[in-house]
């Protein structure tokens, strides 16, 4: 695997970013880090209470700049990040990862994406993007996000599939981009 590349994996709620990250991170023996953690760590607060008292594009402007810190902390080293749903929205963000590493988005369909939330404890913590019921505000995020997510990713991922599948797939493109790079 290549030196110096970040790896960040990017997609919707409940798409399987940290539980890959945290997973694939022990499988290489290197650091990973998970934006929103690491957002509610530095603001000592939950993003939901962060959006509350600000707004959601105050959010949105420090979510970008902890992209930019917390890869500025790894890079050139080997790193995963696991990034919060929307960090796709401002272009730049997209732009930043794919300078620093490869993107994996995690695609997940709406039915797999709404049981998951409907299973984690920690969704009730996660902000409201709109006022429509589970089903219907993961169908319209998703629907109005996907473009986003595959114009910012360098490799997709079959999110739907168990852990061990998805690491195996992400582990062999990991590789094989190694093994075509030395052939050059």
């Amino acid at each position: 695997m290549s030196e110096g590349k970040l790896i960040y994996f990017i997609g919707p709620r409940a798409s399987g970013k940290t539980r890959v990250s945290q997973a694939l991170a022990a499988k290489l023996q290197i650091p990973s880090i998970d934006l929103d953690d690491y957002f509610s760590e530095k603001f000592k607060m939950s993003i939901q209470k962060f959006v509350k008292e600000n707004d959601w594009s105050a959010f949105r402007r420090e979510e970008s700049l902890i992209l930019r810190e917390v890869t500025a902390k790894y890079y050139p080293e080997m790193a995963i990040l696991a990034t919060g749903g929307g960090i796709v929205l401002d272009e730049n963000n997209s732009i930043f990862m794919r300078d620093h590493g490869q993107v994996f988005y995690l695609k997940v369909d709406v039915a797999t994406l709404v049981s998951r939330l409907q299973k984690d404890p920690k969704s009730a913590q996660r902000p409201s993007l709109t006022n429509l019921t589970l089903q219907d505000e993961v169908s319209q995020v998703l629907a109005s996000r996907e473009p986003l997510y595959l114009a910012a990713a360098t490799q997709i991922v079959d999110g739907s599939k168990n852990l061990e599948f998805v690491l195996e797939n992400i582990v062999k493109t990991l590789f094989f981009e190694d093994q075509i790079m030395l052939k050059s």
